[in-house]
């Protein structure tokens, strides 16, 4: 059922077994596996079933640190659907080493492994509604791409990301809308969790506020948060009026270890004609012609084996046309001018051992280590509704500057070894790159390259068995909470370099079934 939450009278309150704050990935996958049960489900979304200027100005903040080039407010859909209104649709799980922890990185892996969430990740490829459970090379030439890049080696390995058209406040609207046991009211803002008088371990409403006037309360069993890595942290810290250091926050830990996917212009390769490199995106074409919706995107990533022995954290490499650079928010500095410039190209031509070659240009996504200093803090600045709104402030550390230098350096070398011809380190405008070689001169060097943000929000209310190194353990849970839950990429410990939507999904059908047998069972 669809309710209008403009029309709930003011100061009414709402009764529910479970609430769900939000409808992106996490918000309508929990709803969608609870569809049809027992429970008693409200979901609440902010906006409509379209988008609305007012409503998404809601998300207005500042990014304070990293330069991001966006505004914060066009980095997420503030609709039902969320930010799957206008995701890319990459689809590729974590890798395995994702999941463990380094000894050469803080705060690094999960409470559980990849193993344990990996029949979550199978639903979740129906939920996402892609092709078989395969992200091999070798799918994506069954599928028509192109065969198997002669870069893969014992330091990279070919994979093949699916790419899907599903936006799912379009494919599960019905699904929600149909369901007896579910309202979704839309146009409801919570601007606070208000826990029990008797029992600061417990929430028992959250308040709603319409930007038409009305408020009021949804009383429930079980709360899930589930509105993404900036807005989580913003509504916990914001939940301080019985709490003052906000829900969740004993020590200090919402809105910190905030995490993107940087990703930086990384080398300038020239290849032999004939060689194989990754292209973006095949749209791939059923035997009648029709259009598919199910896309490959060809990367390399880097293996286990070479992240344990460089001690790097996940990367994923992707080749890049030159004049989509400005599109993925790089900007500053020559970046056009560093790929013409004839007497470079002409250089490496003449060394390249290939009668003619091809400039490539390729993109480098990385995992960032977690970081205390890079967080989300709510600002004196209030919105419409009254709510602080927020400064994001993204860090990176120097040893994630000097990890994608090295990463840059092994895949330089790789294109070298395999004698597809010649890479040149240019890392977004970081001319000097080429110029440096040995360990001694990345220790020394500025490395004061351009990063690019994927806009993948992440870290913010990091999950961990501790409470004292995680905001949730690792069923979700708020550790200082009976009954709240995050869904979502604010519970990422680490991130990898996987696109999040489909761990986001894993999550939250994994997260379904705990409140549905555990917590909320009869």
């Amino acid at each position: 059922m669809l309710v209008d939450g403009r029309a709930v009278p003011d100061g009414s309150v709402v009764t529910a077994d479970l609430c769900i704050i939000g409808s992106g990935a996490a918000g309508i996958t929990i709803a969608r596996e609870l569809a049809g049960s027992t429970l008693d489900v409200v979901v609440l979304e902010s906006g409509a079933l379209e988008l609305d200027t007012r409503t998404q100005n809601l998300y207005k903040g500042q990014f304070v640190g990293q330069p991001v080039s966006a505004e914060l407010e066009s980095t997420r859909m503030r609709y039902f659907g969320g930010t799957t209104n206008h995701w890319a649709g990459n689809c590729y799980p974590l890798d395995p080493a994702d999941f463990e922890s380094k000894p050469y990185v803080e705060r690094s892996g999960w409470p559980f492994s990849y193993e344990d969430l990996e029949p979550y990740y199978l639903r979740a490829a129906d939920t996402c509604q892609i092709g078989p459970f395969r992200f091999d090379w070798q799918f994506g030439v069954e599928k028509g791409a192109q065969a198997p890049p002669e870069l893969e080696s014992h330091t990279f390995r070919g994979i093949a990301r699916q790419i899907t058209e599903a936006r799912f406040g379009e494919v599960y609207r019905s699904t929600l809308v149909d369901a007896a046991n579910i309202r979704v009211l839309l146009w409801s803002n919570v601007v606070e969790l208000l826990t029990a008088p008797d029992d600061a371990r417990r929430v028992d409403a959250v308040q709603v506020a319409t930007l038409a006037g009305p408020k009021f309360q949804v009383q429930a069993t079980a709360f899930v948060l589930a509105t993404g890595g900036i807005e989580v942290p913003r509504v916990l810290l914001a939940s301080n009026s019985r709490i003052p250091k906000g829900i969740g926050n004993s020590h200090d830990l919402v809105g910190r270890c905030f995490a993107d996917h940087p990703n930086v212009l990384m080398a300038l390769a020239l290849l032999r004609a004939d060689a194989p490199y990754h292209t973006a995106k095949t749209v791939l074409v059923d035997s009648a012609g029709v259009p598919h919706p199910v896309g490959i995107a060809m990367w390399l990533r880097l293996r286990r084996r070479a992240l344990r022995a460089s001690q790097l954290l996940s990367a994923q490499i992707s080749a890049i046309d030159p004049s989509v650079v400005q599109a993925i928010g790089i900007t500053q500095r020559e970046w056009p001018e560093l790929f013409e410039r004839s007497a470079q190209i002409d250089a490496l031509l003449a060394t390249s051992g290939a009668p003619t070659a091809e400039p490539r240009a390729f993109l480098v996504n990385m995992e960032q280590e977690p970081n205390l200093a890079s967080r989300v803090r709510l600002a004196r600045k209030k919105d419409a509704l009254g709510m602080p709104t927020v400064h994001v402030d993204w860090r990176l550390t120097r040893d994630d500057r000097v990890r994608t230098f090295r990463t840059a350096r092994l895949f330089a070398e790789q294109v070298a070894r395999a004698g597809l011809g010649r890479a040149r380190v240019v890392l977004s405008g970081y001319e000097a790159g080429s110029a440096i070689h040995t360990d001694e001169q990345i220790d020394n060097a500025a490395l004061d390259f351009i990063v690019g943000s994927n806009m993948h929000h992440m870290g913010t209310a990091r999950m961990h068995r501790s409470p004292r190194q995680g905001v949730v353990d690792e069923h979700c849970r708020v550790h200082d909470v009976k009954n709240l839950f995050i869904g979502g990429s604010a519970v990422f410990p680490t991130t990898g370099a996987s696109p999040p939507t489909m761990t986001i999904v894993a999550l939250a059908t994994r997260l379904a079934d705990h409140l549905r047998t555990k917590v909320l069972a009869a």
